[in-house]
């Protein structure tokens, strides 16, 4: 497809996909891409002039989308996609295609951020074993919540990255094997220590096992099924819809912050690039504020 074709949104999107080196189906997000910008074309069609997307068309859009029940974050994401295609053919035409307008966001509330208590996560993988019969969610759950780590890291993850010699699970690789990345973007891993809890379930992941095997991933089609199948046991349980998977990620945060990691610590362990990112999944609980006025007092004393 040439520049001088790019008249549609739908030409604009095709674009996109055949050229945009970071919307491709091996890197994060590519779903999610790929659902935020099938909503617009769900309302204006393929065959809308993409010189016509402009704050005006993105507001009308913002109108249904918010009257069909989207969040204010789901439609400013996207609102996001579709500037984002807009803008990389912007840039790869050289300006031959128009610069997109600046679609202004909404305002998103600023929840609460919730966790799991150990309780909650010992009645979760119980219920899963022997109620739904599911021990492979008994035991991705275990695991996301002792070590902190994404689904998809957790999906992704290999016999090789387990190494009990150090006791370490190693994400994203290790410092002589280091997962290869894209030339933009910085290659990152880090090191988790593996707890007792999750010690034995590690140690029956990977036994006999080839050192390439997905010890998790293997099991599971796809995230949509694993998401499903813990949502089933959490709501048998009876917890709030908000509690999901990365909750468990969320609960890992606070856990550390009630036994005092610190802040340098838990960005580390949690692989952020910014601190702001640990503080905001690392919410005082109760049980921290408790435990940092004994320590006031003590010190005082």
């Amino acid at each position: 497809m040439t520049t001088k074709e790019l008249r549609s949104w739908g030409q604009c999107l095709s674009y996109d996909l055949e050229n945009n080196e970071t919307h491709v189906p091996e890197r994060g997000g590519y779903r999610s891409f790929i659902a935020y910008t099938g909503h617009f074309t769900r309302l204006k069609g393929r065959s809308f002039p993409a010189r016509n997307i402009t704050n005006i068309v993105m507001r009308q859009c913002r109108a249904e989308l918010l009257e069909e029940g989207k969040s204010e974050a789901t439609v400013n994401r996207i609102k996001s996609a579709v500037h984002s295609v807009l803008r990389f053919c912007n840039e790869d035409t050289r300006g031959a295609f128009p610069k997109p307008d600046i679609f202004k966001k909404l305002p998103e509330p600023k929840g609460r951020v919730e966790w799991y208590t150990k309780d909650d996560v010992d009645r979760i993988e119980k219920c899963a074993r022997e109620v739904f019969q599911r021990p492979d969610v008994a035991d991705i759950a275990t695991v996301a919540a002792y070590t902190g780590m994404r689904q998809g890291e957790l999906l992704k993850l290999r016999a090789k990255d387990v190494d009990f010699r150090v006791n370490s699970i190693f994400v994203g690789g290790q410092k002589s094997v280091l997962t290869k990345t894209s030339s933009h973007e910085t290659t990152a891993w880090r090191e988790i220590p593996i707890v007792p809890k999750i010690q034995t379930i590690l140690e029956r992941r990977v036994d006999s096992v080839s050192p390439h095997i997905r010890i998790f991933g293997e099991e599971w089609a796809s995230k949509e099924r694993l998401l499903n199948a813990f949502k089933s046991v959490t709501a048998f349980l009876e917890f709030s819809p908000s509690y999901v998977f990365h909750t468990l990620r969320h609960s890992f945060g606070v856990w550390h912050c009630e036994s005092g990691t610190s802040l340098r610590i838990l960005m580390d362990l949690m692989g952020h690039a910014c601190y702001k990112t640990t503080l905001r999944y690392a919410k005082a609980s109760d049980t921290a504020r408790r435990k940092a006025m004994e320590n006031f007092s003590t010190d005082l004393a």
